[in-house]
């Protein structure tokens, strides 16, 4: 069996990564919300295509909001993966948990910000034609 050391450590570095992977979603949303301010500004009074773009700029906020949540989440793990916590078998098995919780919220967070960014560009080079 693995030892508990090793694993956490494994914790560590999925952890990290995670933050990095948050890091450069974080500054691409920004980068996205430039780019939909500078279409806004060449609207001309289009109903549909502000209201489309104020859709694009509502998923944008929202993926802030679900970043920053998963972020505080990790960093809330971090500070048990440097105490010696995880040497008493039940908080081992909880940390075990959280970790498992915390993959499928990246993978979710992950899947969900790519397609939005497809869609949004998508959207953009069907609306630039």
């Amino acid at each position: 069996m693995i030892k508990k050391e090793i694993i956490v450590n494994q914790f560590m570095h999925e952890a990290e990564t995670w933050k990095r992977t948050l890091g450069f979603m974080e500054e691409e949303n920004v980068i996205l919300k430039n780019r939909l301010s500078e279409m806004l500004k060449h609207t001309n009074d289009n109903s549909a295509l502000i209201e489309k773009l104020e859709n694009f700029q509502d998923l944008f906020v929202s993926e802030d909001e679900s970043i920053h949540q998963l972020k505080k989440q990790i960093n809330e793990e971090d500070k048990l993966l440097v105490r010696d916590t995880y040497e008493d078998g039940d908080l081992f098995s909880i940390l075990i948990k959280k970790q498992q919780k915390l993959r499928k919220q990246f993978v979710n967070i992950d899947k969900r910000f790519h397609r939005i960014r497809n869609d949004f560009n998508q959207y953009l080079s069907e609306v630039e034609e």
